[in-house]
């Protein structure tokens, strides 16, 4: 049975794309004690499970609150006579009003890996499973798509190649998937920064997108491109014109000119599903 979700501005802080809420349920966990113990109040408890970034759910009863961290746990589903109390995190945008949206899926990302939170139920039980399964390496960074994380990044050759060579070839070879682009300034930004320097020419990169045809299924093809003046699908995809953040469109067999070298692609590495 649901009590309420926090949703007051005290409770209601955004932790980059995380939007952390309390979903406060009557239930007993079936094993364990916790890690930390205390004689408070119910009020205290849940607030002190909130602000404790290792605090996945806490667990009140007859003044004394447990405090559990991320992990995999069950979790008996009581009503209000049992007097026993779960205070749960999601990241949600909006409280539920019903018991059944405790149930889902929430992942963060911290350190390049990212971490997915499960609770679902059978009725009598909710279920908690914790995993990190997906890590990016250092030749690329962790961004979030919607429900799609991402590890992409900048490959490089050391000559000024057309699209195929200096992009789809590089980018499936030796472990990467496909080619990729910027799906927020964000990515733009570390894109750009990561093309090295080319003497007196302006190092540019390839990104997916070949007369209208995009490799990378995490990215909704070029919809969230940050895109210049002109931008269309009828050419190849590439940024890094000088003086502008933005997916520019060019001639597919351009490898240089007197301003530009194409020397490398944005590329993905790997992605993982979370919805």
């Amino acid at each position: 049975m649901l009590i309420f979700c926090l949703l007051s501005l005290f409770f209601t802080v955004s932790n980059g794309q995380n939007y952390q809420k309390l979903v406060l349920v009557y239930g007993e966990p079936t094993v364990g004690n916790g890690y930390s113990t205390h004689e408070i109040s119910w009020e205290q408890c849940y607030s002190m499970c909130y602000w404790d970034e290792n605090c996945s759910f806490s667990y009140y009863y007859s003044s004394q609150c447990s405090l559990y961290q991320y992990g995999n746990y069950s979790i008996k589903q009581l009503t209000s006579s049992d007097e026993k109390l779960i205070a749960v995190k999601r990241n949600l945008t909006t409280c539920p009003s019903k018991t059944v949206q405790i149930v889902g899926t929430d992942s963060y990302g911290d350190n390049d890996t990212v971490y997915i939170n499960r609770i679902t139920s059978d009725g009598t039980f909710w279920n908690i499973t914790y995993s990190s399964t997906f890590q990016c390496d250092n030749e690329t960074k962790l961004f979030q798509r919607g429900n799609y994380w991402v590890c992409v990044g900048v490959r490089l050759i050391d000559y000024c190649a057309n699209y195929t060579v200096a992009g789809v070839n590089l980018c499936s070879s030796d472990g990467w998937m496909s080619m990729t682009g910027p799906y927020s300034r964000d990515e733009l930004n570390y894109f750009l920064a990561n093309r090295g320097t080319l003497g007196w020419r302006t190092p540019t990169l390839w990104v997916d997108g070949m007369g209208g045809q995009f490799m990378d299924v995490t990215q909704n093809k070029d919809t969230n491109y940050p895109k210049c003046g002109g931008y269309s699908r009828n050419d190849c995809a590439y940024i890094g014109y000088n003086g502008y953040n933005c997916v520019a469109q060019g001639f597919c067999y351009w490898t240089s000119d007197n301003t530009y070298c194409w020397r490398g692609a944005t590329c993905l590495r790997g992605y993982v599903d979370v919805s």
